[in-house]
């Protein structure tokens, strides 16, 4: 078995062990009392730094994770939102698919994540109304207005729907970006998008010597009184934000 083998080997058990003890202690915790927003956010936020840590992936974060408001970002991986979540107590808004991730779905879940199901009306709307709830609170919600994950080689269009939440709680909006990285792999490797199989592909992306991942912040947030201008803003400076953190990585690899 070749290191890279082993490495994945290695690290998917971690990473499945991890889940499983994650997903049994808040099996405890809903046991006592139904927990409140903040304390799944806080259950997933220490779930996903100890998972992260197990695994031995860098996170690299330059800014600073906004304490409310909605958090943009571009989408690359099964693994954004742990590494995302290993910054601070967040909630998430998914798509309904992920649910349908084994053991990252029920952490998902658990942890308070708002699942949209464009599909279905009603439940589109619920999903909406919850993210409102949320962003006149203290917690800070994550959103992946491209719908999808890619390959990194671009930021696909946001879905202007999506910000209609934020216009009407007049709260903060945050742009922000991830990129992925490992020794001598192109970045579109470690991306999970296309027709890409989630378990085979998780063992491999875990398998990589040197995995790690950059998190870039804007410095500054905004509230938008236009879900379509702030749809545009934002995707234009997570779109510079990438930029940024392939030119960091392209210089670090020519060093």
């Amino acid at each position: 078995m070749t290191g890279s083998r082993l490495r994945g080997a290695v690290r998917t058990t971690i990473l499945v062990a991890s889940l499983f003890e994650c997903v049994v202690r808040f099996g405890w915790l809903r046991i006592r009392r139904q927990p409140t927003a903040q304390e799944r956010a806080v259950w997933l936020h220490r779930c996903c730094l100890r998972i992260t840590k197990r695994l031995g992936i860098h996170v690299d974060a330059h800014g600073r994770l906004p304490a409310r408001g909605l958090v943009v970002s571009n989408h690359l991986s099964h693994l954004d939102i742990l590494l995302y979540g290993s910054l601070g107590p967040v909630v998430f808004v998914s798509k309904k698919d992920l649910l349908s991730w084994p053991l990252l779905g029920q952490l998902a879940a658990f942890g308070g994540t708002v699942f949209v199901d464009r599909e279905r009306g009603t439940q589109a709307a619920d999903a909406a109304r919850q993210m409102e709830e949320l962003l006149r609170g203290d917690l800070p919600v994550v959103l992946f207005p491209e719908g999808t994950s890619s390959n990194g080689a671009t930021v696909l269009p946001f879905r202007s729907s999506l910000f209609e939440s934020a216009i009407r709680a007049r709260c903060p909006v945050t742009a922000a970006a991830i990129g992925y990285a490992a020794d001598g792999i192109e970045e579109g490797t470690l991306a999970y998008y296309g027709d890409k199989v989630f378990f085979p592909h998780l063992y491999e992306t875990l398998g990589y010597d040197g995995l790690a991942v950059t998190i870039r912040f804007a410095e500054g947030s905004r509230v938008f009184a236009d879900r379509k201008e702030a749809a545009r803003v934002t995707h234009g400076v997570v779109g510079e934000l990438r930029h940024q953190i392939q030119r960091y990585a392209d210089v670090e690899r020519f060093h």
